[in-house]
């Protein structure tokens, strides 16, 4: 029979002359003696106070007359044993490739002895497909853990006192920095706006959120930026003042950020002067002195066109793509 913690041994004895006592023993040792007959003879052991393993239990019972007989011996295998308890610790998200420190937790009653102490082993239950996890040292309760690949990693702790195990799992999620892309550059000019078409790819981890989240900000520039919707990837960006521009777009998971910059050249319209008024007769050719400026020096050369806004008759340029050119005018009248 296998017994654990206290044990009721229990012996029947007779005798002519009528039985005194009767004195119980493990492996030859006395561990206690019933001198009252009440409910029979019979004693609680602890069986904690012997080691674990094959034990054989004897009775001797006493007369009156101090005579006695020992009983044949019973063979009982104590285990004590209770399996220890493992906590593999708290659920966690990193960033490849950051690597995690896991650290279990284990209790044991310290049997059996030998070996008397626990032993412990960490493994991945389960992950991505192809994602290895790598163990500073397997077999040690607290111990670094290193992923080849993103995903949920499930690991198991261990603990083994030599007879009896007990295990708890954890998730890691490994989690990958989502990638932000900005978008192509542009050029622009006041008063118009810029499209913006940045994006984002991510593992979707973690989940929650399982989604990205995006901001756009003016990482330098000579005026004021206002975006039509700072938190979409696809929006508008409008300028206060020309100059270069440098945007960031910055993704987020969650958990890992990352930006990608674009930069907008915002150039000024340039200022034209047609001088006059001007003077003269139909038919003859009237000199026209036009120019421009370009406020940000933008353009490395300005191109010009000469029209007719309004008028009673017809007017012929001689060079309209000169800004100092001469024109005829075929009935007189306000032009």
């Amino acid at each position: 029979a296998t017994v654990s913690g206290n044990q009721t041994i229990v012996a029947n004895a007779s005798d002519n002359l009528g039985v005194d006592r009767v004195t119980f023993y493990v492996d030859g040792a006395v561990i206690g003696t019933d001198n009252s007959s009440v409910g029979g003879w019979s004693i609680v052991w602890d069986s904690t106070e012997v080691g674990e393993g094959p034990h054989n239990l004897t009775a001797r019972a006493y007369d009156t007359a101090n005579q006695s007989t020992l009983s044949a011996a019973v063979n009982v295998t104590v285990n004590n044993n209770t399996a220890p308890s493992a906590n593999a610790g708290s659920d966690r998200t990193i960033t490849l490739p950051a690597s995690t420190t896991v650290s279990g937790l284990a209790t044991d009653d310290g049997l059996p002895d030998p070996p008397g102490a626990l032993s412990y082993t960490w493994s991945r239950v389960s992950g991505p497909a192809g994602g290895v996890v790598t163990f500073g040292d397997s077999t040690s309760r607290t111990t670094s853990a290193s992923f080849s690949a993103g995903g949920v990693y499930v690991l198991r702790f261990t603990a083994f006192d030599g007879a009896l195990s007990a295990s708890d799992t954890m998730t890691v999620t490994a989690n990958v920095a989502p990638t932000a892309n900005a978008g192509p550059n542009r050029v622009v000019t006041l008063p118009n706006s810029a499209s913006l078409s940045g994006s984002g790819l991510d593992d979707g981890l973690p989940d929650p959120p399982g989604a990205l989240s995006y901001t756009w900000s003016k990482d330098s520039g000579p005026g004021t930026v206002t975006f039509a919707n700072a938190f979409d990837p696809t929006t508008t960006a409008t300028f206060t003042l020309p100059g270069t521009y440098t945007l960031k777009l910055t993704v987020s998971d969650g958990t890992a950020n990352h930006s990608d910059t674009m930069t907008v050249d915002v150039q000024a319209l340039p200022i034209p002067e047609a001088a006059g008024p001007y003077s003269g007769i139909a038919g003859i050719d009237v000199f026209l002195d036009g120019s421009a400026t370009d406020p940000d020096g933008s353009v490395a050369e300005l191109a010009f066109s000469w029209s007719k806004v309004s008028g009673p008759g017809t007017v012929t340029f001689r060079t309209p793509s000169n800004p100092t050119t001469s024109a005829t005018f075929s009935t007189g009248g306000d032009y």
